[in-house]
């Protein structure tokens, strides 16, 4: 099982079936257990099956240096090394989401701003102690202008 630390006091893990079920005996009456309904056991080393083939489909894909830094998950750090974005993508197939510092990253730089229809990243970078908007707030766009424009 692998633990990741999405915000202080809420901790994803991730791993095989039984051992989470263990886990769940375990937890004690104050652990709020919820199972997420995910496609697979990512960031964790159940998918190390998939890491060659992933490899070569990243190592193939057509890509370009950014033109702003890009913080990826498993290292939260802003880089524009292509090589290093490349590598990232692989070990985050089966490493840990460094979710605290990677939002602290991006919140040195701007407000994150969480797209789609729900408020959980959001929520989660706050707890982190990083700003991010989210677009299932009808003011978002008005606060992401004041904060732009700050």
């Amino acid at each position: 099982m692998v633990g990741l630390e999405n915000a202080p006091g809420h901790v994803v893990v991730s791993g095989a079936v039984p051992a989470l079920d263990r886990l769940e005996k375990l937890a004690t009456d104050a652990t709020k257990i919820v199972p997420l309904k995910v496609g697979g056991a990512y960031h964790s080393p159940l998918m190390a099956g998939a890491v060659p083939g992933w490899a070569a489909a990243v190592d193939a894909a057509p890509m370009r240096e950014p033109r702003v830094p890009v913080v990826p998950n498993v290292t939260g750090e802003p880089t524009t090394d292509l090589g290093a974005l490349r590598r990232a993508l692989v070990a985050q197939l089966t490493g840990r989401v460094l979710w605290t510092r990677t939002v602290g990253a991006v919140d040195a730089v701007a407000p994150g701003v969480e797209v789609g229809d729900s408020k959980v990243l959001a929520g989660l970078s706050r707890r982190a102690g990083a700003r991010c908007l989210s677009m299932a707030d009808p003011g978002t766009l008005r606060r992401l202008a004041r904060e732009v424009a700050a």
